[in-house]
């Protein structure tokens, strides 16, 4: 309306204010429209005993106002409203209601006025409901002066706008003055940290508060709005302040900047949300749901404003677009970073352009082949729905051929993007926001970034209160107040230890190499392992006493190193200091050692101990079939194999498979389903039991929810197969995963054996198998296998 796009310059927008609207429903026209709307009496009568009772209150959200909606679309096939319209094929959106949020669309002329009053008069006096004219509102297009305006408005009885503030608690319009805009959310940020003490909190309840509540309250407008890089800024400051503990009198000092913090904790940080990559990930998720719901009522709209004859992937952003929609082509980025296509006929992929390969970082070709731009990946696929590999060979590099190999098709499928960061394939807020921060702060990986996570990991993960896992934290970055940190920070003061005078405040001295804090640590048990460390850093001393003590011991080194800190705070404050034994009584009183749960006991064990697993026979049905698979690395292929027996162990037929191709063991484990279901024996007509060690697949396949993960073509043609069997079911089994050693390797192998399974030597193990051709005496290759 405001940019007078596809004829909305004369339309008006009327914001309709229900005065009081639940406590007006009339109980009797309740009951009507819910038989109108198809509710069986008996449901009927529960809900009408809920409402009509006094101790019973009621929230309605989400639903439309069914009544005033059906009078309106009856007007609007009648030609007496015309709301607005978007794109060339002129969709028309007439109202919008949420609850009893309403906003009516209509020409600015005063014959639809008059229309309109009528349909509030009707819909009042049938449902008890009253408009509150005082508060509603209606604003026009650009096409229409103040004064057409004022007149149209007068003749509905409400006051004219300029623009309307808010619908559903989000800025109705948005200029270019954004920090205005979004301000509320700045106040409502600021408001809960006012009321909040922060000295009554220790740094553990304030990350929990910080996670939590505050960083929450943006979110609902980051989903539909990028919010001003300023804005973002002043949140994160305002959470900073809070976090290190400033007042409106004392300003602390703020060890590390909020950028660090919000690095994941197996990265040193402590998880805090970066809203720009948070607000990103929110907004690919709006981009996520206009691909896989192409036939929304959002989606339909701005396709027609934005997109008409291309996907929403190639759109481009005009400068004079919505607010809305540079906000979702920004969450876009992620999706094209992240996102990878799963081939199904192969005529929307492009060759050169388009994520499909599985490797882990690197999607695309190693190099372009030497075909045009546009080539659609459908030119290297055979009538019979598998890869052409003379073509492929012709054009493709070398590294690239075996992963292509790898990559199922389903030319009866469309192409589809999928998110390779979720089992399901569908795009997730918290796999995106992780895409977006490698895509907007491009980090470095070190040499040895896989100890310092584990490292992270095995810290935060130690059985002490939350307290000291920071004060741990802290050490290890050195953000602790010693002396020699505070002069290095601009403060002139003398450096010198209090506990000893002899020597610098440093940290490193302070919790270790004091004589005075040597005594306390001399009384542990473990400390003889560990009498020489001093050099370097806490961050060093603490991984060296790890790699020569026990977790408990290490535990008790971090309660013991707290305790240390806390005394020399008390030499600050002038209280009584403790010394040796005295402290480790003190602490270990206070914080005793937590107990192992029943879990952590039983996994103990789990580790220490290898179980042996027998085959399994199936509980109700007669038929079973094990599908087993090995990826193997070395000649870039998987081994599949299966077995089929009857209930009583009885073996009905096996087979195994080679097959050219990198992928992963999940994949592998997919296509070895697929082959057994595709060989069964003559007998395996009905109550079948399918059998793999991949709990996560057998979940997918017995799951009516639609997958979209690299392996949801081969879903699609197992679960099409299993429809022919009258009756099936899946079952995990729990065993041991294969090592991927290598023994289906023979290249290009196919055997399927019936009854006669003496050429094979079947190798058992766990409840899964690996099948490979072999001559053995049977009575040797039974002794192999146990059930």
């Amino acid at each position: 309306m405001k940019t007078k796009r596809f004829g909305n310059g004369r339309k008006m927008a009327l914001k309709l204010d229900m005065s009081k609207a639940y406590d007006r429903v009339e109980w009797n026209i309740l009951r009507i429209m819910m038989r109108g709307l198809g509710y069986e009496e008996q449901w009927i009568n529960k809900i009408m005993k809920c409402v009509e009772s006094v101790s019973f209150s009621v929230l309605i959200n989400g639903e439309k106002i069914e009544g005033l909606s059906c009078l309106i679309h009856e007007a609007e096939r009648a030609g007496s409203i015309n709301g607005i319209q978007f794109g060339r094929e002129r969709i028309k959106v007439s109202h919008l209601f949420f609850a009893d949020d309403s906003f009516v669309f209509l020409n600015a002329k005063e014959e639809e006025c008059d229309t309109m009053k009528r349909i509030l008069h009707q819909y009042t006096k049938l449902s008890g409901q009253q408009i509150n004219l005082e508060k509603s509102e209606v604003s026009m297009g650009k096409r229409m002066s103040t004064s057409q305006g004022q007149v149209l408005a007068q003749r509905l009885g409400v006051r004219l706008v300029s623009h309307h503030a808010k619908y559903l608690g989000l800025p109705s319009f948005v200029g270019r003055r954004k920090q205005e805009a979004f301000e509320v959310v700045k106040e409502k940020v600021w408001n809960k940290l006012q009321g909040w003490k922060a000295y009554m909190f220790s740094q553990a309840g304030k990350e929990i508060l910080i996670k939590a509540v505050v960083q929450a309250i943006p979110s609902y407008t980051m989903s539909c709005f990028r919010l001003p890089k300023k804005l973002i800024k002043t949140l994160h400051s305002l959470a900073a302040k809070f976090w290190w503990g400033d007042t409106k009198d004392h300003k602390k000092l703020h060890w590390s900047s909020w950028d660090k913090l919000c690095r994941p904790k197996e990265e040193g940080g402590l998880g805090f949300r970066s809203l720009t990559e948070f607000n990103q990930a929110l907004l690919a998720k709006q981009g996520w749901r206009l691909i896989h719901n192409p036939h929304s009522l959002l989606t339909r709209i701005l396709k027609n404003s934005y997109y008409p004859n291309t996907s929403f992937m190639e759109a481009g952003c005009p400068n004079g677009a919505s607010c809305v929609w540079k906000g979702i082509c920004w969450g876009r980025e992620i999706i094209k970073e992240g996102a990878k296509w799963r081939v199904g006929n192969g005529r929307t992929i492009k060759v050169w352009e388009d994520k499909r390969l599985p490797r882990p970082h690197e999607s695309t070709l190693s190099k372009f082949p030497n075909l045009p731009p546009q080539t659609k990946l459908y030119k290297f696929i055979t009538e019979e729905g598998e890869w052409n590999m003379a073509e492929i060979a012709t054009y493709f590099h070398e590294d690239d051929i075996p992963w292509i190999q790898g990559i199922p098709i389903d030319s009866y499928m469309e192409d589809k993007l999928f998110w390779p960061f979720t089992p399901n394939g569908h795009y997730n807020v918290k796999s995106g926001y992780r895409v977006s921060r490698e895509l907007n702060l491009h980090p470095t990986r070190c040499s040895n970034m896989d100890e310092i996570q584990k490292w992270w990991r095995m810290l935060w993960s130690l059985q002490i209160p939350p307290r000291m896992k920071l004060f741990s934290w802290r050490v290890c970055n050195n953000w602790l107040p010693a002396k020699t940190n505070l002069k290095h920070r601009g403060m002139d003061i003398n450096t010198c230890y209090d506990i000893c005078g002899r020597y610098e405040e440093t940290l490193t001295h302070a919790l270790w190499n004091c004589e005075k804090v040597r005594g306390t640590w001399k009384l542990c048990s473990w400390y003889k392992n560990c009498s020489r460390l001093g050099a370097g850093s806490m961050f060093d001393v603490l991984m060296a006493i790890k790699q020569t003590n026990t977790r408990n011991d290490f535990e008790d080194t971090i309660k013991v190193m707290w305790a240390i800190w806390e005394n020399r705070n008390r030499k600050w404050q002038q209280l009584p200091y403790m010394h040796g034994q005295q402290l480790l009584n003190w602490v270990f009183s206070t914080y005793p050692n937590v107990p192992k749960t029943e879990s952590e006991l039983l996994q103990q064990e789990a580790d220490v101990t290898t179980h042996v697993k027998k085959w399994i026979p199936p509980a109700n049905r007669r038929i079973c079939v094990n599908c087993d698979a090995a990826v193997v690395d070395k000649v870039a292929g998987m081994g599949l194999g299966y077995i089929w027996r009857k209930k009583d162990g009885q073996i009905l037929a096996a087979g195994q498979i080679y097959k050219d191709g990198i992928c992963s063991a999940k994949m592998a484990e997919t296509w070895a389903i697929l082959e057994a279901l595709k060989h069964p024996p003559a007998e395996a007509i009905s109550q079948i039991e399918v059998q793999s060690d991949c709990k996560v697949l057998v979940e997918e396949i017995n799951k009516l929810e639609q997958y979209h993960s690299a392996e949801s073509n081969l879903l699609h043609q197992i679960r099409n197969v299993l429809a022919k069997f009258q009756d099936h079911c899946s079952k995990a089994e729990d065993c041991r995963r294969d090592s991927g050693s290598g023994s289906n390797s023979g290249v290009g192998a196919v055997s399927i054996w019936s009854v006669a399974v003496g050429v094979a030597c079947i190798l058992g193990f766990a409840g899964g198998f690996v099948l490979r051709p072999y001559t053995l005496p049977h009575d040797h290759w039974m002794s192999l296998f146990s059930f």
